[in-house]
């Protein structure tokens, strides 16, 4: 009795605070731009955590249209454009990627806190996992290949990742500008 006493007063509380839900990254909220505006008071690692496997990884056999859907619902909450990677762990410049979001903070926060990021895993040969999916979109010359999504899915961009590259990695002005440019505040 005491144990459900307590639990209906901690209940009370989180209602009480205004709380609906936990959100997926473990967060209370009572709304999705709530959820956003936490998630940027967070350290790096600390948002790593709280991410889906999808936004951190290139993972093989994963369903994207389900990881997209997700996204989708997330930026409507959040209103965030969807920012998709389509990449490889296979691919040297994903990886050089990956370090250069790794090492630039900055960075980092401007594609984490403005986007919802999908990381799409995407193959050049016939076998390629999710054909029905890329197929629906404009192809992809090189890797890591960028989608700019709207909250609602709707397509607003892709880019090659090639004009951004700059010696073994990424352009840090070029990139931070991109991500401006196209998230949802500076459409």
């Amino acid at each position: 009795m005491k144990k459900l006493l307590i639990l209906v007063i901690i209940g009370a509380a989180i209602a009480g605070a205004g709380y609906l839900y936990v959100d997926r990254y473990g967060m209370p909220s009572s709304d999705g731009i709530k959820q956003a505006e936490a998630f940027k008071q967070l350290s790096i690692d600390e948002k790593r955590k709280k991410l889906p496997a999808y936004a951190l990884n290139y993972i093989s056999g994963a369903d994207v249209d389900k990881n997209f859907a997700e996204a989708v619902k997330q930026a409507q909450a959040q209103k965030k454009n969807i920012f998709l990677i389509a990449g490889g762990n296979w691919c040297k410049w994903c990886g050089n990627l990956d370090a250069f979001f790794d090492n630039n903070p900055d960075a980092f926060n401007a594609l984490y806190d403005n986007y919802v990021v999908v990381k799409a895993f995407y193959r050049f040969d016939k076998n390629k996992v999710d054909v029905d999916f890329f197929d629906k979109l404009p192809s992809v010359k090189a890797t890591p290949h960028f989608y700019v999504f709207n909250k609602d899915g709707k397509l607003v961009t892709n880019i090659g990742s090639a004009k951004f590259e700059q010696g073994y990695g990424y352009n840090k002005r070029k990139m931070i500008q991109l991500l401006n440019k196209y998230n949802i505040k500076g459409l």
